[in-house]
């Protein structure tokens, strides 16, 4: 018979505890087992080994002197049980997750065949680059093969879903680009009727990058040392590392991708001879109002109202001819020593609660600005011409549709009020080889 009890120690570990067996000659065997709910029913003896030995540590401590414990030694084997610490072991406990392990290889190779299926969609803007498409090709059964390996060998399975979330992401940032060509980011600012096409794409590709940086670094996570600790545990045992790591990741790439504005379109057409933008802010709202006028007489009007944290808001759109007095002015206007005073290639937006702002293009992308924030007036000839034109009657029906900002409006600034929204007019490949936008 062996007589169980709890002795108290100043570490508790639920993995393992230690088994201490007092014989009839006062010798202590030590061997490391687990704790089962059956050793409960041992709680009266472990009461009745308290009231003889009083502190059971201090019994413990004191078993060659103690002449209340070698009696009851000599009747019957003690077991005592006293919880020993593995934190300082280079092993692993064992898991009781089970299945649970293989869910993000399973949901990595499924966000991964979802894009995988749309591709066909924006092939002609891809290239194949080889190798890299064809382990991105390779990745999901990979990602399964990790999801059933992990449950029986955990240490293999986390470096086989490590290597195939890594496949596609080579194949991924490589065929993803800042100006010119698939940008996941500035695909969200395209119109209702071109969305349709690459929208969905370009979402799942994003989708797909968050869920494969995410088990990339989960299971670079898991595979660490047992011994190596964060914030009081064990690094191997913490997930959060991973959100925090993909978020920050998603982040950049936002910021690097999708300022400035732009919209996923080609424009290749003449720029107007003067471009004029009013703008004017209260809190959170900007109205702005653009008038392009062309060589030939004509002109566009262009009105709208949007307000930050808002995804979309519309635009108006309108057309008219200038008479000939109008040309005249507009000539005049043109050759103004002003508008080249406050000359520059992208103006910030208006960042006070209120504020107005002129903004005005002369057969150059330079760009002059005329704001309350840098305490320049337009010229008057300037403002009496837009307001006069503005109050003119249009040729022909307005054409009311959708603009949208991945940014939530704070991308689109007066370069884009002004007309500067195709990737090929913000964006362009310099001699050293890298796309700049502005």
């Amino acid at each position: 018979m062996a007589l169980w009890g709890r002795a108290p120690s100043p570490v508790r570990s639920s993995e393992a505890r230690q088994r201490f067996v007092i014989g009839p000659s006062n010798t202590i065997a030590r061997r490391t087992s687990r704790v089962g709910p059956e050793d409960r029913r041992w709680s009266l003896i472990l009461g009745l080994w308290r009231k003889l030995c009083g502190d059971g540590d201090t019994c413990y401590r004191q078993l060659p002197r103690s002449n209340e414990c070698n009696h009851l030694s000599d009747l019957m084997p003690l077991v005592v049980l006293a919880p020993v610490s593995n934190s300082g072991m280079d092993e692993a406990p064992p898991s009781s997750v089970g299945w649970k392990m293989s869910i993000p290889p399973f949901l990595s190779a499924a966000a991964l065949v979802w894009m995988l299926s749309l591709f066909r969609i924006a092939r002609d803007l891809l290239p194949y680059r080889g190798v890299a498409w064809f382990a991105t090709l390779l990745a999901p059964l990979v990602l399964v093969a990790a999801a059933i390996l992990l449950p029986r060998h955990r240490r293999a399975g986390y470096a086989v879903a490590a290597i195939g979330a890594a496949l596609p992401l080579c194949w991924m940032f490589l065929t993803e680009s800042r100006g010119s060509g698939q940008n996941s980011w500035i695909t969200m600012n395209a119109s209702d009727s071109y969305a349709g096409l690459y929208l969905l794409y370009s979402e799942s590709r994003i989708i797909t990058a968050a869920v494969l940086i995410t088990t990339l670094v989960w299971a670079g996570l898991r595979s660490l040392p047992h011994g190596w600790q964060l914030l009081q545990r064990p690094v191997n045992q913490r997930t959060w590392p991973a959100f925090l790591m993909t978020a920050g990741v998603l982040f950049y790439w936002f910021v690097t991708f999708a300022y400035p504005y732009r919209e996923p379109i080609i424009v290749d057409g003449p720029r107007p001879e003067l471009g004029i933008l009013h703008v004017k802010k209260d809190g959170l709202g900007f109205r702005e109002t653009r008038i392009s006028l062309y060589r030939n007489g004509t002109y566009y009007l262009y009105r709208n109202e949007r307000h930050l944290f808002s995804y979309k808001f519309w635009e108006v759109h309108s057309e008219g001819a200038l008479n000939t007095d109008l040309r005249t002015r507009v000539n005049a206007i043109k050759n103004l020593p002003e508008l080249r005073g406050t000359v520059s290639r992208a103006p910030r937006s208006l960042v006070s609660l209120h504020g107005e702002g002129w903004y005005t293009e002369a057969d150059s992308p330079e760009i002059a600005a005329f704001t309350t924030e840098n305490s320049v007036a337009p010229p008057r000839e300037l403002v009496e011409l837009f307001n006069e034109i503005e109050g003119m009657p249009v040729t022909r029906t307005s054409v009311r549709y959708q603009v949208k900002d991945i940014c939530l409006g704070f991308c689109y600034e007066p370069k884009a009020g002004l007309g500067y929204r195709a990737e090929n007019v913000r964006c362009s490949e310099w001699p050293d080889g890298k796309e700049h936008c502005y």
